[in-house]
Formats: C-alpha cells, sequence, structure tokens
C-alpha cells in the first residue's frame, strides 16, 4: 500500500472516532470511580453538567447554597465512609469557600 493511501486510510479514521466535550469526560470519569451521586448547586454551567449525569444514571440532588450541598456531601460521606462529589461553579461561593 501505498503511502498515500495509508494516509488517507488513517484520516478516515481518525474522522469515525466520536466526538466529546469536557461534561462527558467528567461524568465517564466519576463512573469508573464508582461515584453515584453528586451534590451541588445549580446554576451555568453546572445545571447542563447536573442534566448530562442525570441521563447516564448519576443521581443529582441539588441545593440553593453551597454551604448546606458541601455538608450534604460531607455527611453522606461520613456515613457511607466513600468519597463524595460536590461540583462547584465559579462567582460569590468560591470565595466563600474555606
Amino acid at each position: 500500500m501505498s503511502a498515500s493511501v495509508q494516509s488517507i486510510d488513517a484520516n478516515r479514521a481518525e474522522a469515525q472516532q466520536d466526538l466529546t466535550d469536557g461534561f462527558h469526560l467528567v461524568i465517564d470519569a466519576l463512573k469508573l470511580n464508582g461515584i453515584k451521586t453528586i451534590y451541588g448547586v445549580p446554576g451555568i454551567p453546572i445545571t447542563d453538567f447536573g442534566r448530562m449525569a442525570q441521563a447516564e444514571g448519576i443521581r443529582v440532588i441539588s441545593f440553593r447554597h453551597e454551604q448546606n450541598a458541601g455538608n450534604a456531601a460531607a455527611i453522606a460521606g461520613f456515613l457511607t465512609k466513600k468519597t463524595r462529589n460536590l461540583p462547584h461553579g465559579v462567582g460569590a461561593g468560591l470565595s466563600q469557600r474555606s
């Protein structure tokens, strides 16, 4: 096979690969690590992430304030002895984290 034919075949294989985005990469990583529940505050861009996570079978529990979500994740982690996930967007709540 000539070099140009091999190049065309390689380009075709690359074009047929599935594209993904950062949300799906994070969701896949969470699933691979056994995370089944996410505690968070809905808001841009976390709203889209939450919907996609729910569609993939991850339970999403939403709160109105970051502190409540963090406390719920900490309590669940303490009770189950498993790591809990708390996605956090940027904004005023980010500066309140201690």
